[in-house]
Parts: structure tokens; C-alpha cells; sequence
């Protein structure tokens, strides 16, 4: 048996690829929600016309959420119910994941994720985890943290933890060998994503986890194009699996 990690497949699930007998673990994002770099794709650009996606993300990249969720609102206007539209095409997104995936796997959530549907959907061989798990396998001792906090730029997507609650997670977790996460921790070099040319936010809890414990790897996504997808804190070696969807790509991990 081996172990495989990927982070951030948005809808690439089908490229997944391991034997019957592999283990996967996914570190979040399945859903497409949106391709940056071609705004014609995703779920949202199936919603929504593209010059209202452009107006948004400028209003986002200016850190003006009031004006984004403006121009959202404005353009949800034709949308009764678009709250529960976005749903639907995210169920059918899980529906497709979970029959598609080459093997037993456990997930943690992204921030484009829906918690809750993840865990409705999920299929018999997969165990979602709704907050953080720890188990050992071949002798190695792994956690788990699902969600993300919220960024600079966040917009209150769904999968989005706050900072407190997610730190108290962080502070229940006990020395492992491995550390699994959706996001960084807060290191700029990790967190700065050179196409958006912005820094996305990182996890102070996890940098001081990693300072405390010092586990062998942390392997974590959220972050595309990062400004270093590999770094060392300590003796703990960081690895960006982001994004899938544009470079699929796994680390075997055993």
C-alpha cells in the first residue's frame, strides 16, 4: 500500500490516479468555483457574465469587500435562490468526486468547500474530517486540520474557520511526524502568490506549531502560485501540493 497527498483538484478529481489498495489523503478545494486564469470556466462563470466576475475580483484585489459583495449582490438580482444554485453544482461536483476516487481516502475541507455537503455526499470507503484527526500508519503519526482561516482578501466562503476557533483546533493536536492542512503556515515566501501578486494570509497557529513540535513534513495547498512551493522551518520541510487542477501532480508519501 502507499500513501498519496494532492491539495486543490478543483474538478480534476478524475485525474486522481492510485491503486485499489492506496490510501489518499486530500487537503481540500474540490470544487471549481472559478479558473483564474481563463474566466470562462467554473462554476461561477456558468452563473455569472465575466465582466461581472472581473468587477468582483478588482473589487477583492483592492481589499473593498463591501463593493465586491455589491457588485454581487447587484448581479445575484436575476438569481432568486443563487445561494442554493452554487449548492447544487457543488453537490453534483461532490457526487462526482466520491464516485471517482481510485481508492480509500480521507478529506479535510478548503475554503471553496461546503462542510457540510462534503460529509452528506461522502461515499463508504471516504472519512471527511470536520475539524482535525490524527492516526499512524506505517509507523509514521499524521494530523489532520480541515478549513482555512480567513485571509486579506477573503470573501466568507463556506469553508473558512475563524482565526480563534481554528488556533484552539492547532492547540488540541499533539506532536506528530506529519502535518496536514489546507493552508500555510505564515511565512510570506509560502503565502505570496506571484500571479494575484498578493499575500493570501497564513496560519500563525500553525507557524508556532511547527516552531513547538517540529514535525518531518508539512504538507498543505490553498496557495497556486506561491512564491516558494518548498521551504524549511526548523527542521520541518514545507511542501505547497497547489493546485492540482493546473499541474496534477501527487506526492507519495510511503
Amino acid at each position: 500500500m502507499s500513501v498519496f497527498l494532492a491539495s486543490d483538484t478543483h474538478g480534476a478529481h478524475r485525474k486522481l490516479q492510485a491503486s485499489q489498495n492506496d490510501f489518499l489523503l486530500l487537503l481540500g478545494d474540490y470544487p471549481d468555483l472559478l479558473d483564474y486564469f481563463d474566466l470562462t470556466q467554473g462554476i461561477l462563470a456558468r452563473l455569472f457574465p465575466q465582466d461581472v466576475i472581473v468587477d468582483v475580483l478588482n473589487h477583492i484585489n483592492n481589499k473593498d469587500r463591501v463593493k465586491a459583495r455589491e457588485s454581487m449582490r447587484k448581479a445575484a438580482g436575476s438569481f432568486p435562490d443563487l445561494f442554493n444554485l452554487v449548492k447544487t453544482h457543488v453537490q453534483q461536483c461532490y457526487t462526482d468526486l466520491f464516485a471517482s476516487l481510485p481508492c480509500k481516502s480521507k478529506l479535510i475541507f478548503g475554503n471553496t468547500d461546503f462542510p457540510e455537503l462534503l460529509q452528506k455526499y461522502a461515499s463508504p470507503d471516504t472519512e471527511i474530517i470536520g475539524q482535525i484527526q490524527v492516526f499512524a500508519t506505517d509507523g509514521l503519526r499524521i494530523a489532520m486540520i480541515s478549513g482555512v482561516e480567513p485571509g486579506p482578501h477573503s470573501f466568507g466562503m463556506p469553508g473558512e474557520v475563524d482565526s480563534k476557533i481554528y488556533a484552539s483546533w492547532v492547540a488540541d493536536l499533539p506532536p506528530v511526524d506529519i502535518l496536514c492542512s489546507h493552508g500555510p503556515p505564515a511565512v510570506i515566501d509560502l503565502t505570496y502568490d506571484v500571479s494575484a501578486e498578493r499575500d493570501e494570509g497564513g496560519s500563525e497557529a500553525l507557524l508556532e506549531y511547527i516552531h513547538k513540535f517540529r514535525p518531518r513534513y508539512h504538507f498543505y495547498g490553498h496557495i497556486h502560485q506561491p512564491k516558494k512551493r518548498q521551504a524549511v522551518i526548523g527542521s520541518t520541510v514545507c511542501i505547497n501540493l497547489a493546485c492540482f487542477r493546473d499541474r496534477p501532480w501527487m506526492v507519495r508519501m510511503i
